[in-house]
């Protein structure tokens, strides 16, 4: 019984190994032995501020409608709770959870329109890193995008994400992702562990990208609007 509870058990038994996948997947199951999920066993309830289940999946909802999940991510960043930070923060944290199957693939591009549209009003002081193993909400957003392009075609992925930078006001977010796409793919376009897994854009994609970005920075320079960035307040 309890190995069925908890099959991380298995680990000290057997030899058998659990990845971050299998996590979002007891995450995603409501099981005991999801780190997130095992405190409502005992409170009997949700922690204020968090999502359940049924929340998150009348939010993922409207992503079939850009501009209605715009509006709830906005609604959500406005939202304090008890430690001080969004509840944006804590809606892209159980987010993740919900890439692999139930987002329909047609929608994605509507969430990747969202986010880089709107994303730069999701980048709060108070949902910055707190320690050694966290991250700000550029890094989940980043994240859950990526997870979803996976589940389309190279193709696809390049004219959602042409579509989404050429249109959107996120300057910080589309700047962000197209610097981190760079870096992981390398000089060469390849990762020597794992080259098909690394290979989210070809290398021409990824160029034809960095292009507008570095087209959308030089725009906002001329326009004197680059200050207004998340990220050109962070830097000066």
């Amino acid at each position: 019984m309890l190995l069925h509870l908890f099959p991380k058990l298995n680990t000290i038994w057997h030899n058998t190994y659990y990845s971050a996948k299998d996590e979002s997947t007891w995450c995603k199951q409501l099981r005991v032995c999801s780190l997130e999920v095992f405190p409502n066993y005992f409170r009997l309830a949700l922690a204020k501020g968090e999502f359940s289940d049924t929340q998150m999946k009348a939010i993922l909802s409207l992503v079939k409608n850009a501009s209605a999940f715009k509006e709830n991510l906005l609604e959500l960043a406005s939202q304090k709770r008890l430690d001080g930070t969004t509840q944006v923060r804590a809606f892209l944290e159980q987010m993740e959870n919900y890439t692999q199957q139930e987002i329909p693939v047609n929608y994605i591009p509507s969430i990747a329109q969202a986010f880089f549209d709107v994303g730069d009003h999701l980048l709060h002081t108070e949902d910055e890193a707190y320690g050694m193993f966290d991250f700000g909400n550029d890094i989940r957003i980043g994240r859950i995008v990526s997870q979803l392009l996976r589940r389309l075609t190279e193709p696809a992925r390049f004219e959602t994400l042409k579509e989404a930078m050429s249109k959107g006001s996120a300057l910080s977010i589309i700047v962000h992702q197209v610097v981190t796409w760079s870096q992981e793919q390398g000089d060469d376009g390849t990762d020597e562990l794992n080259p098909i897994e690394s290979e989210l854009l070809s290398e021409e994609h990824l160029k034809e990208l960095e292009a507008i970005s570095l087209k959308r920075l030089r725009e906002a320079a001329q326009q004197n609007s680059l200050l207004q960035t998340k990220s050109g307040k962070r830097r000066s």
